[in-house]
Protein backbone atom coordinates (compact mmCIF):
# COMPACT_ATOMS: atom_id res chain seq x y z
CA UNK A 1 0.00 0.00 0.00
CA UNK A 2 1.37 3.11 -0.96
CA UNK A 3 0.59 6.04 1.55
CA UNK A 4 -0.27 8.85 0.30
CA UNK A 5 -0.16 12.47 1.89
CA UNK A 6 -3.85 12.50 3.10
CA UNK A 7 -3.22 8.64 4.57
CA UNK A 8 -0.30 9.51 6.45
CA UNK A 9 -2.14 12.71 7.95
CA UNK A 10 -4.90 9.80 9.49
CA UNK A 11 -2.27 7.67 10.46
CA UNK A 12 -0.26 10.36 12.48
CA UNK A 13 -3.44 11.25 14.22
CA UNK A 14 -4.59 7.92 15.22
CA UNK A 15 -1.12 7.80 16.42
CA UNK A 16 -1.30 10.98 18.61
CA UNK A 17 -4.58 9.65 19.49
CA UNK A 18 -3.41 6.37 20.76
CA UNK A 19 -0.36 8.59 23.13
CA UNK A 20 -2.74 10.38 25.39
CA UNK A 21 -4.82 6.98 25.78
CA UNK A 22 -5.80 7.52 29.21
CA UNK A 23 -8.73 9.36 27.77
CA UNK A 24 -10.14 6.15 26.68
CA UNK A 25 -11.46 3.12 27.53
CA UNK A 26 -8.91 0.16 26.95
CA UNK A 27 -11.23 -1.41 24.33
CA UNK A 28 -11.87 1.73 22.53
CA UNK A 29 -7.51 1.91 22.26
CA UNK A 30 -7.92 -1.31 20.93
CA UNK A 31 -9.51 -0.79 19.04
CA UNK A 32 -7.59 2.25 17.31
CA UNK A 33 -4.67 0.40 17.42
CA UNK A 34 -5.87 -2.32 14.99
CA UNK A 35 -7.29 0.47 12.72
CA UNK A 36 -3.84 2.12 12.89
CA UNK A 37 -1.44 -0.56 12.11
CA UNK A 38 -4.35 -1.69 9.09
CA UNK A 39 -3.43 1.34 7.86
CA UNK A 40 0.42 0.79 7.63
CA UNK A 41 0.49 -2.89 7.15
CA UNK A 42 -2.87 -4.01 5.68
CA UNK A 43 -3.94 -7.29 6.59
CA UNK A 44 -7.14 -9.51 6.51
CA UNK A 45 -6.54 -10.10 10.48
CA UNK A 46 -5.04 -8.86 13.17
CA UNK A 47 -5.06 -10.13 16.96
CA UNK A 48 -3.75 -7.89 19.80
CA UNK A 49 -3.11 -10.13 22.88
CA UNK A 50 -2.29 -8.98 26.14
CA UNK A 51 -0.41 -10.94 29.00
CA UNK A 52 -2.36 -12.06 32.01
CA UNK A 53 0.21 -11.42 34.88
CA UNK A 54 -1.92 -13.70 37.64
CA UNK A 55 -2.65 -16.73 34.81
CA UNK A 56 0.75 -16.27 32.79
CA UNK A 57 -0.63 -16.38 29.15
CA UNK A 58 -1.41 -14.47 26.79
CA UNK A 59 -4.96 -13.49 26.04
CA UNK A 60 -6.58 -12.62 23.08
CA UNK A 61 -7.90 -8.92 23.79
CA UNK A 62 -9.08 -7.60 20.62
CA UNK A 63 -9.26 -8.83 16.67
CA UNK A 64 -9.75 -6.51 13.62
CA UNK A 65 -13.46 -8.98 12.68
CA UNK A 66 -14.14 -9.25 16.28
CA UNK A 67 -15.29 -12.60 16.92
CA UNK A 68 -16.75 -11.52 20.76
CA UNK A 69 -17.17 -15.46 21.27
CA UNK A 70 -13.44 -15.64 21.05
CA UNK A 71 -12.41 -12.40 22.63
CA UNK A 72 -10.53 -13.29 26.07
CA UNK A 73 -11.06 -17.05 26.08
CA UNK A 74 -8.12 -17.83 23.33
CA UNK A 75 -5.14 -18.38 25.80
CA UNK A 76 -1.61 -18.98 24.78
CA UNK A 77 1.64 -19.70 27.37
CA UNK A 78 4.50 -17.90 26.22
CA UNK A 79 6.40 -20.03 24.05
CA UNK A 80 2.98 -21.23 22.28
CA UNK A 81 2.51 -20.60 18.42
CA UNK A 82 4.11 -17.77 16.65
CA UNK A 83 2.61 -15.10 19.08
CA UNK A 84 3.97 -16.75 22.42
CA UNK A 85 7.86 -17.68 20.09
CA UNK A 86 7.40 -13.58 20.00
CA UNK A 87 7.04 -13.22 23.64
CA UNK A 88 9.84 -15.35 24.14
CA UNK A 89 12.22 -14.06 21.76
Amino acid sequence: MKINENNLLKIVDNLAQLTVYESMDFKKFLDKTIITVNQIIPSDSIFIYVYDESEKLLVLAASKIPKSKLIGRIKLKNNEGITGWVVEN
